[in-house]
């Protein structure tokens, strides 16, 4: 049997956080993970004497989340900062300024990726005041020495300097909770403990009352009603105490079939943070060795059939020499599609040049085009400018939006197309050339042609190769690996943790039509990166455009896919039977059959 000095020294040295308490609730055995936990325990490098805020002393602040584990500050705590202002809960905050004086300010109402700071040079002191919301840290700076304080979810920072001597009176460190030290006690005048520079500093809580310690969340409130006798069951369950992510399992403790009180196991979940970060590392590495042999076509994310179709279509067009049409709304991919076909094709050591036809001027894109030869207008270079077409010389030319393309220089442009020459603008002498042209639109060219709004012998020539990309509500199966490239992607971009969608996220963008496509559900996720304060996206994060209702479909679209629904929902209803859908529908067999055929429906 182990003795009691035996037993102590295991709780003392358990790679686990163990706390106890009587039935009376009071902290009767704490072992040194529990202390370094929860800042029981710490040591610092800085020291000062004991003391509290005075008037006319420096204050430097930090808040990463106004009301969050900052005590609960509110209007009355910033008048004595001078501020009168109404400063929104869940705000953002920095300060530098005197006690009960004032001073200067920033704030803002939602965190994004950005770093919110403040310098300032007072009372002979270079001060400044950081909070980096992607790292989440809170950095204070004074004359060169640094006050670093990272955070979990949030954090009240301040460091207050002795208005008479200038010296550090004051800052914050790990265990403020247990300290009572939060911001909003520190300048409500309570009273600070004496820090003592490079020892181990620890506060005594044997015989405190827990939840005067630690709180009252839901494993202390366990550790209580299993202290007092009543049946718990509280195993390997997730909690955050003092604001820190933990794992806890709660037991009785019993002596001769009686409960005198109980314990509390605790593992730190916020070391998970590093773990993730390091698996991210290996997963960059991992990545940087797979794009050394890497197919261009695995840039177009997707798996679904129609997708593959699209890759398998694209790669036999690419190994051509003739002139490519993409098709498809805006946001698909149009230029990534147009730029793996140049990468896969036999012009890949040649430049990739790309127009936007309609983001220019008539007289501009002329020039943009075609070049100019010098003195060929007013204001045109002396050396005069060589065009795109020229500049893609042996590889692709990719021209956007071909359907803003302007009549007459369609003319020019069709000339080109047939006769592999082009005639920079004032020049007499044309030049021979040897390009790939990739067109591509989001309108319908057919109908442009019969409404005399684009030439069709042009729409011909450039229509030899059609490829049309789907739209993102036609292939909702792909959403799942779109959405996991993307939060890679702004993981690694933005230089942060990979953060996951919840279940309800994916829900709310998988019943989203997306008339922005890819590049909306693109733009949709760095939102809700930004924004979100965790490693899980949820469903409040995910903002969504409020015109999400107004179709972009043409009326015959819209009458299509109803009358496509009404035919699949009476089958389902007359389990079926094809006369009963005829007789409910009111068609006849012939438009009926030919209705079934239009619409792929299977019977």
């Amino acid at each position: 049997m182990l003795n009691e000095l035996q037993k102590h020294q295991i709780i003392k040295n358990i790679p686990v956080g163990v706390i106890a308490i009587d039935a009376e609730r009071k902290i009767q055995e704490i072992n040194e993970k529990a202390k370094e936990i929860f800042g029981i325990k710490y040591k610092i490098e800085i020291g000062h004497e004991e003391g509290k805020i005075e008037e006319g002393d420096l204050v430097i602040i930090g808040d990463n989340s106004i009301g969050l584990d900052d005590g609960g500050l509110d209007d009355d705590d910033f008048k004595s900062l001078g501020i009168k202002e109404k400063i929104k809960k869940g705000s953002a905050f920095v300060y530098i300024g005197k006690y009960k004086i004032g001073g200067e300010y920033r704030y803002k109402d939602i965190q994004s990726g950005e770093i919110l700071s403040l310098e300032k040079y007072i009372s002979g002191k270079q001060c400044k005041v950081e909070i980096n919301f992607l790292n989440k840290i809170i950095d204070i700076k004074v004359d060169g020495k640094q006050f670093p304080y990272k955070y979990i979810k949030g954090i009240g920072h301040i460091v207050i300097l002795d208005g008479k001597s200038g010296n550090i009176k004051f800052y914050q460190s790990k265990g403020y909770s247990v300290r009572k030290e939060d911001l909003k006690s520190i300048l409500n005048g309570r009273t600070f403990m004496k820090k003592f520079s490079g020892l181990d500093m620890e506060t005594d809580v044997i015989g405190e009352k827990i939840i005067d310690v630690l709180g009252i969340s839901s494993g202390i409130q366990n550790l209580i009603k299993a202290a007092e006798g009543r049946e718990i069951n509280f195993i390997n369950q997730y909690d955050e105490i003092n604001g820190r992510p933990v794992r806890c399992s709660v037991y009785q403790i019993k002596e001769n079939d009686k409960i005198n009180g109980a314990f509390i196991l605790v593992e730190d979940l916020s070391e998970i943070n590093k773990i993730i970060k390091e698996k991210e590392d290996i997963l960059k590495k991992l990545l940087e060795i797979e794009e050394t042999i890497y197919d261009p076509f695995d840039s177009i994310i997707g798996e679904s059939k129609v997708i593959q179709e699209l890759k398998f279509y694209s790669k036999k067009a690419a190994l051509s020499n003739s002139t490519i049409l993409i098709l498809g709304e805006s946001g698909t991919g149009k230029s990534k599609l147009a730029r793996a076909i140049h990468e896969y094709s036999t012009r890949k050591e040649k430049r990739f040049v790309e127009l936007n036809c309609g983001a220019l001027s008539e007289n501009l894109l002329e020039s943009e085009l075609f070049g100019y030869e010098k003195g060929a207008f007013t204001g045109a270079r002396k050396e005069g400018k060589k065009g795109l077409i020229e500049s893609a010389q042996g590889g692709t030319l990719f021209l956007d939006e071909i359907s803003e393309l302007p009549l007459n220089l369609q003319v020019k442009l069709l000339h080109v197309l047939q006769n592999k020459k082009f005639l920079p603008v004032g020049s007499i002498e044309p030049k021979d050339i040897d390009v790939r042209f990739i067109c591509a639109s989001n309108r319908d060219l057919k109908k442009m042609v019969d409404n005399g709004q684009f030439r069709e012998d042009l729409y011909y020539r450039i229509n030899v190769i059609p490829i049309l990309i789907p739209p993102l509500r036609n292939r909702k199966e792909d959403l799942y690996l779109l959405i996991e490239s993307f939060l890679r992607k702004i993981a690694r971009k933005e230089n942060i943790d990979y953060k996951a969608l919840s279940d309800e996220a994916f829900d709310k963008l998988y019943s989203y039509d997306f008339p922005g496509n890819v590049r909306e559900l693109e733009n949709i996720l760095e939102r809700a990166v930004n924004i979100c304060e965790g490693n899980i996206i949820t469903e409040k994060e995910i903002m969504i455009n409020s015109n999400k209702g107004i179709s972009t479909k043409t009326l015959k679209e819209i009458l299509e896919d109803a009358e496509k629904r009404a035919i699949i929902n009476c089958l389902k209803k007359y389990d079926g039977n094809k006369n009963e859908v005829m007789k409910a529908l009111d068609i006849k067999k012939t438009s009926f059959y030919e209705k079934i055929k239009k619409y792929g429906i299977k019977l």
